[in-house]
């Protein structure tokens, strides 16, 4: 895998939220090498592309939804859903039933989409970029049952 496209992914997802935050994003001053190393970062690539990805740290009672990221010129396409998805069996598979993440209150979109998807605010705590909200979703515990398909894990 090549840094380059994950980083090139981060820049593009989160760069118009610089005016809105005042400054970087702190999802620029991830150790994305690190993620990579723990096993942590999963990369949704079609036609040879790194399209989206998302950053999901298993703790010991719950799932951290560090990073999602979606190239802009995709978005509308689904591709943050099937994120979403691929965390909840993530998390299954972990023996987990619960995912948590924070994200910006001026990130009002996120707020939005997550909620959609069924994440509820949990909390708020004030950050260097603002206020955080905390959000988490619990998961109804379902046996993992794991299928091989053309030579690759695909959720059951």
């Amino acid at each position: 895998m090549d840094m380059s496209e994950v980083w090139r992914l981060v820049y593009t997802a989160y760069r118009d939220y610089i005016p809105l935050l005042g400054k970087t994003p702190p999802t620029f001053l991830e150790d994305f090498d690190t993620h990579v190393e723990l096993g942590n970062l999963w990369l949704l690539v079609r036609s040879g592309s790194c399209d989206a990805m998302v950053v999901l740290t298993p703790k010991l009672d719950h799932m951290l939804l560090q990073t999602m990221a979606v190239d802009p010129n995709l978005q509308g396409q689904g591709l943050g859903q099937q994120l979403l998805a691929f965390a909840e069996y993530k998390t299954r598979e972990q023996g987990l039933c619960d995912i948590r993440l924070y994200t910006n209150s001026l990130m009002e979109r996120n707020v939005r989409i997550y909620t959609k998807w069924g994440f509820k605010q949990v909390g708020t705590e004030p950050y260097k970029w603002g206020e955080r909200i905390h959000m988490r979703k619990i998961i109804p515990r379902r046996k993992v049952i794991k299928r091989f398909q053309g030579g690759r894990l695909i959720p059951a």
